[in-house]
């Protein structure tokens, strides 16, 4: 299910973008996810940060910031941004439950569609 969300998500991405400029553009974007670290244990009922910077060569065209529950696959957070230029930072919070498996998504696309996703897993006591 997880797998299919996430295909999904990815295809809807991609077909957002409208904007034909950057069509030589092979850069993709770079994203640096600060936190949640990958393996973090999260307090229940505390809210963290889901935080980092997007960077571009040419232009962002759109990002997005996911969590999604990592047994059932269900979407819990979708964020989309437009940072109108070649870098951004974003800082998004999110509260977590006691016993669940969180995915943590950032996805960033250019003007030329070139995709960059990094993921995180965390859970929460």
């Amino acid at each position: 299910m997880l797998k299919l969300v996430f295909g999904l998500s990815l295809i809807l991405l991609a077909a957002c973008n409208k904007d034909s400029s950057g069509v030589n553009d092979h850069v993709f974007p770079v994203i640096n996810l600060q936190t949640p670290t990958n393996g973090q244990v999260l307090p229940n009922g505390v809210a963290f940060h889901i935080k980092g910077t997007i960077s571009d060569d040419q232009y962002i065209s759109q990002a997005h910031v996911h969590v999604n529950n990592n047994t059932t696959g269900a979407e819990l957070m979708d964020v989309h941004l437009y940072p109108n230029g070649s870098s951004a930072s974003f800082d998004e919070t999110f509260t977590p439950v006691a016993g669940i498996t969180y995915n943590v998504t950032i996805m960033a696309q250019d003007r030329a569609t070139n995709l960059s996703t990094t993921t995180v897993i965390v859970t929460c006591n």
